[in-house]
């Protein structure tokens, strides 16, 4: 039963945490990154995997759980489609390189730093392709110290949840 509550609360959290974003842009600053590489870090990279599909679904068909409480396919369509591919690339892979490392706050956040890079991959390229006029690196500037502050604090998260 204790396994339930926790894919539960991981589930609640994308929906309702994750959504909260600040608009600087083409791409918003959302916790959805937050959220996502923080269940990547305390599930087993499957139920990581399994757990983002299932956020990924749940605003396709229509919940308002995307970043700025939006939901629906068109998102897995638009510009910033490529940064679904990198939920559902980067949740696992926190499991399988923070396992590799001694865990700390320290070596968490490294890893966290490490796959919000690797998430932003496939969502620039994606990003490029839709708008190839677009200045990557005009978008990708104001993201960095919101990827910075969210790789400090999920480690917190997971340093404080595992401690318990």
């Amino acid at each position: 039963m204790r396994d339930y509550l926790k894919y539960l609360l991981a589930i609640v959290s994308l929906c309702l945490i994750a959504p909260a974003s600040l608009e600087v842009g083409v791409v918003d600053i959302s916790f959805q990154t937050l959220v996502i590489l923080v269940i990547g870090a305390l599930f087993r990279p499957i139920e990581s995997f399994l757990i983002v599909l299932g956020y990924i679904l749940l605003g396709a068909i229509g919940l308002p759980i995307y970043s700025g409480y939006v939901g629906g396919h068109e998102k897995l369509l638009g510009v910033t489609a490529g940064f679904f591919l990198g939920f559902l690339i980067a949740a696992p892979v926190v499991g399988v390189v923070r396992n590799r490392f001694r865990k700390s706050f320290w070596s968490d956040s490294l890893v966290l730093v490490f796959t919000h890079g690797l998430l932003l991959v496939p969502g620039f390229i994606w990003l490029g392709v839709q708008l190839p006029n677009l200045d990557l690196l005009e978008v990708l500037w104001p993201l960095l110290p919101g990827l910075l502050i969210k790789s400090l604090v999920g480690a917190g998260i997971v340093f404080l949840l595992e401690k318990n």
